[in-house]
């Protein structure tokens, strides 16, 4: 869907987008991470119950998990 110099995203099925980022300045990524951004509401689906919550920027709406890996995921809940 998009395209820059820190990040790509890729948007799947319905209102769910998987953004790829890389260390930047503002993007504090380790190797591993993924970005997903889904709508308002999901925040109790079950896929999250596999992962262990780390923090959430909640001024951001970001919210971290870990997942059994070592992965990061971050999630953005958007309206």
């Amino acid at each position: 869907m998009k395209e820059s110099f820190g990040h790509a995203e890729l948007v799947l099925s319905g209102n769910l987008k998987l953004v790829f980022s890389k260390p930047t300045e503002h993007c504090p990524v380790r190797p591993g991470t993924i970005t997903l951004e889904w709508e308002k509401g999901k925040e109790n689906d079950p896929i999250f119950q596999r992962f262990k919550p780390v923090t959430t920027l909640e001024t951001k709406g970001y919210h971290l998990w870990e997942d059994p890996w070592g992965n990061w995921v971050w999630v953005y809940f958007f309206k």
